[in-house]
């Protein structure tokens, strides 16, 4: 192709010169959302079945405790790791689908989205444990601290244990690991309180108190390692 050839295609194929480019651009200021409205967006994209999992702990213990003559604390708290699951799974979404990268480009970042998420999960398990702990105490008889405790404990060492998880296992591994560790949690408030019932003894409660604090302080960590470590996911997808 000669010169000649070139430079006529060069001119009918030209982009013609923007019209008011300047005053297009002033537009295209950058949109604002409020924190409301972004949480409220989030809270769209959480899973039906997290929320799901809310409806089935309420019937289940309700069923249990007041059809089926069954202590509904010991119910209750045996549906609790499943609450803890829930957050866990939401928390590792973007990881099992391969989405990570992409969110971590994106206009609010990955730990700005898996915040508002984990708050808003956070509240919702809150109004559980509060609900959980007026049902459970008037249907297994302990105090209203001490059926708070019974709850907290199984939900807050699911938390430690599937944090730890998620941080050395990758994609749906994790999911299926963590959902064991669930399963298994899940199962001893009711094997313990029929086994070996002398752990819910009154005399025993500070150790209960302790391991409460202790599981805490743990969980908080972990999740604090667990929302820096999206920092470097984008690396390790590679």
């Amino acid at each position: 192709m000669n010169r000649k050839l070139k430079n006529v295609l060069k001119v009918a194929f030209e982009a013609p010169e923007p019209v008011k480019k300047k005053n297009f651009l002033k537009t295209l200021g950058p949109s604002k959302i409020s924190t409301r409205k972004f949480v409220l967006v989030q809270a769209a994209y959480i899973r039906k079945w997290v929320w799901a999992i809310f409806g089935v702990v309420f019937a289940v213990a309700l069923i249990y405790g007041q059809f089926l003559n069954r202590s509904t604390l010991w119910i209750f708290s045996a549906m609790m790791p499943y609450l803890a699951l829930s957050s866990i799974a939401e928390n590792v979404r973007s990881e099992v689908y391969g989405m990570a990268e992409l969110e971590m480009a994106s206009r609010f970042s990955l730990k700005s989205v898996a915040l508002a998420r984990m708050g808003i999960l956070g509240m919702v398990h809150f109004m559980v444990l509060c609900l959980g702990v007026f049902i459970g105490c008037r249907g297994g008889g302990a105090s209203l601290l001490r059926t708070g405790v019974y709850l907290l404990v199984p939900y807050l060492l699911t938390d430690v244990v599937c944090l730890r998880l998620v941080r050395r296992i990758r994609g749906k591994e994790a999911v299926y690991a963590s959902m064991g560790v669930a399963v298994i949690v899940s199962a001893l408030p009711v094997i313990g309180k029929s086994t070996v019932s002398v752990l819910y003894e009154t005399e025993l409660f500070a150790w209960w108190l302790a391991a409460l604090i202790v599981l805490g302080i743990i969980a908080m960590t972990e999740w604090k390692k667990n929302i820096d470590r999206m920092g470097e996911i984008v690396w390790n997808l590679w």
